[in-house]
């Protein structure tokens, strides 16, 4: 185990301190050191201090340096719906996995915040709390930062806004990403 955590460290070092080198292989760094954080021997501990410092790490290179394989997507959604299901959630790492899919804006990552809201909207009218709240209006600034005009997406706000079930300033947030969609789409 003190082999593994000596190789997670200069790992983490060589996505920092080697930016001149070429792009790709810092992405597939990050991608390395994103997968090592959620599926290292020691599994049981995916909560440990210094696989979720080496997660947040990769996850901000994967902001700056890309996607590297698919597995990525896989373990940004982990990154999201593992922090969110705890108890004590790790609010960075999922602030992190958030600015990173809306930074890359491409289809996957637009998706991917479309599953979170999903998962969201149907945990509304029976578990929600402070931590799902704060992720709800988290991944509704992301999508609406994202200016995406998919229509699924755009029919999810729109019923977030007209249900009953949601807070006043709940439904704003939701108003707010609908007419900054609407104002790019005619912009």
């Amino acid at each position: 185990m003190r082999f593994l955590w000596g190789f997670v460290t200069l790992l983490s070092h060589s996505i920092w301190y080697n930016v001149e080198s070429m792009i790709p292989s810092k992405a597939k760094e990050a991608a390395f050191a994103l997968a090592l954080g959620w599926n290292s021997p020691d599994s049981a501990s995916w909560d440990c201090p210094r696989l979720s410092e080496m997660r947040k790490a990769a996850i901000d290179a994967i902001s700056l340096f890309g996607i590297a394989n698919n597995s990525v997507y896989e373990n940004l959604e982990k990154s999201f719906f593992n922090n969110l299901n705890k108890q004590k959630p790790d609010f960075e790492e999922i602030r992190k996995t958030l600015n990173a899919l809306t930074e890359l804006n491409t289809t996957e990552t637009v998706n991917l915040l479309y599953k979170f809201l999903c998962e969201l909207h149907g945990k509304r009218d029976s578990c929600w709390g402070d931590k799902e709240n704060q992720a709800y209006t988290w991944v509704v600034n992301s999508l609406r930062i994202t200016h995406s005009t998919s229509r699924k997406i755009m029919k999810l706000l729109y019923d977030i806004l007209r249900s009953e079930i949601y807070s006043r300033q709940e439904r704003l947030c939701a108003k707010d990403a609908l007419i900054e969609i609407r104002e790019h789409l005619t912009g």
